[in-house]
């Protein structure tokens, strides 16, 4: 809990920082694009809100989530991971359908636009253990706390020079690595003003989570 207050601090102070210096924000963009026409045009000729896309962007969900839960039955890994490999796999291989893809677009754009508050509510007011986290606040502890953060935000700042990212947008993902999953990752990137980067803020969630407890685990045995 603490590290995503950090967390949703440091985006903010990110999103300060990209409007000081344009040229390593993006604007919502993660990756560097030599010509950004495709972009620019796609964002043009997005279609208006239509129930029925949003009803099958829903259904399309659905569908991965329920695959991803029977994959999880024979590989041993959380099903919202499955869901993301699965969506990226389709994607990649450009075989779902352009009608579909903009359901799935529309149906997200809803829910974050409309149901963004609700969850922060949610999880602030009456998810939140607050008697824990109390508990748990000694300065030893927030200073732990706050070099994880900042270092999550150095690298992810060092790192996009290396991987043709934005710097800014690259820290931001990179942050959400140590927020409360999904909701958390809402709470960041509505600090940052960057819903946009929502897929890959999951994919730094679900996967850098997994890859974090293997890696804890490892180390553990390792020095016992």
């Amino acid at each position: 809990m603490l590290g995503n207050l950090f967390a949703i601090m440091s985006a903010g102070y990110l999103k300060k920082m990209g409007e000081r210096f344009p040229k390593l924000s993006g604007n919502g963009t993660l990756v560097k694009s030599g010509d950004l026409s495709d972009i620019t045009n796609a964002k043009a000729e997005e279609a208006p809100l239509d129930v029925k896309m949003m009803g099958a962007g829903l259904v399309l969900a659905c569908c991965f989530f329920c695959a991803a839960k029977v994959l999880a039955l024979w590989i041993p890994i959380p099903a919202p991971i499955l869901m993301i490999i699965l969506a990226a796999l389709i994607k990649v291989l450009n075989i779902m359908p352009t009608v579909m893809e903009q359901g799935a677009k529309q149906w997200y754009k809803f829910v974050s636009g409309n149901l963004t508050w609700a969850l922060l509510v949610g999880v602030g007011v009456i998810y939140t253990p607050w008697n824990d986290v109390l508990a748990a606040i000694t300065p030893a502890y927030i200073f732990t706390i706050m070099a994880t953060i900042f270092g999550m935000v150095a690298s992810g700042l060092l790192c996009a020079r290396f991987m043709n990212m934005y710097p800014i947008a690259s820290a931001i993902v990179t942050c959400c690595h140590s927020g409360l999953g999904g909701t958390g990752d809402v709470a960041i990137l509505s600090a940052a003003n960057r819903m946009g980067l929502m897929p890959f803020a999951q994919i730094s969630t679900r996967l850098g989570g997994a890859c974090t407890v293997i890696a804890a685990t490892i180390l553990m045995r390792a020095l016992q």
